[in-house]
């Protein structure tokens, strides 16, 4: 009895634990988005700003 009780530990991820997992990539994708956002929208203005010079 002891390998097979041991073997039910040693189980691949469970539902709660790619969940988790979900969970920690979502965050750290609206995290970069929150801190690259401003930036990128600072270059798009900039660059619509010297297209507009240029007409």
């Amino acid at each position: 009895m002891g390998p097979a009780r041991s073997n039910l530990s040693e189980r691949g991820a469970t539902a709660p634990e790619y969940a988790l997992i979900g969970a920690l990539v979502a965050g750290v994708i609206v995290l970069s988005v929150t801190a690259l956002g401003q930036m990128v929208l600072d270059l798009f203005e900039t660059t619509t700003v010297v297209f507009q010079g240029l007409w």
